[in-house]
């Protein structure tokens, strides 16, 4: 009777022992299953994220190391994220000509320039504030001259430079498509200026 008690007992650990094998390797499946569904979810995801921000990275793509937007005391001294002091001071009436051209036309809004030769410069020195993208992937930089004075170039094709860049009067900035339009405005106390062209300079009214 012992002899069968014990071998009844080792048989019960047996089979136990089977049975909890047998969980084991359904938790082990279960948990590679919840990871194997994991990384496709991801995957999908990515593949998902990455076509639906292709045309925003198409955007900026021609950015070059990008620093942090410019700082500034509400005053005409800008700090620029390089740490230099900029005195923004225009109060001129007179601004470069932004881009060789074939003809223009002038609008209540600025004036409408179609490209002849590809460089696009700065019309009067100062910060970058802004480069942003309007309509369809219509690329702008906006530089502010003075306190209250911003100028705006729409439809730049490559930008060249960065948000907080110091730039003269001329200097490039970026270049635009031949026979392409390029717009510029120039606002004022927030209020775009009318504009006119003689002996190519680009005046304000």
């Amino acid at each position: 009777m012992t002899n069968l008690k014990i071998t009844n007992l080792v048989q019960n650990h047996y089979m136990y022992n089977i049975k909890r094998i047998k969980k084991v390797k359904k938790s082990v499946l279960s948990s590679i299953l919840i990871f194997v569904i994991s990384l496709t979810v991801i995957y999908g995801l990515n593949i998902w994220s990455n076509n639906y921000t292709s045309d925003i990275v198409s955007t900026i793509s021609y950015i070059q190391n990008p620093i942090d937007p410019l700082y500034s005391d509400m005053g005409d001294i800008i700090f620029t994220s390089s740490g230099d002091k900029v005195i923004l001071d225009c109060t001129s009436s007179e601004y470069a000509v932004p881009v060789v051209y074939s003809k223009y036309d002038i609008k209540d809004s600025g004036i409408e320039f179609t490209v002849f030769g590809p460089i696009v410069s700065a019309v009067e020195k100062g910060v970058v504030s802004d480069i942003f993208v309007v309509g369809n992937n219509i690329k702008c930089i906006k530089i502010k001259h003075s306190r209250n004075v911003y100028s705006v170039l729409e439809n730049v094709d490559i930008v060249g430079v960065n948000i907080g860049a110091i730039v003269d009067k001329g200097q490039k900035i970026g270049t635009a498509q031949i026979d392409s339009i390029l717009k510029l405005s120039i606002e004022k106390n927030g209020v775009q200026m009318n504009l006119s062209i003689k002996d190519n300079i680009v005046w304000i009214n």
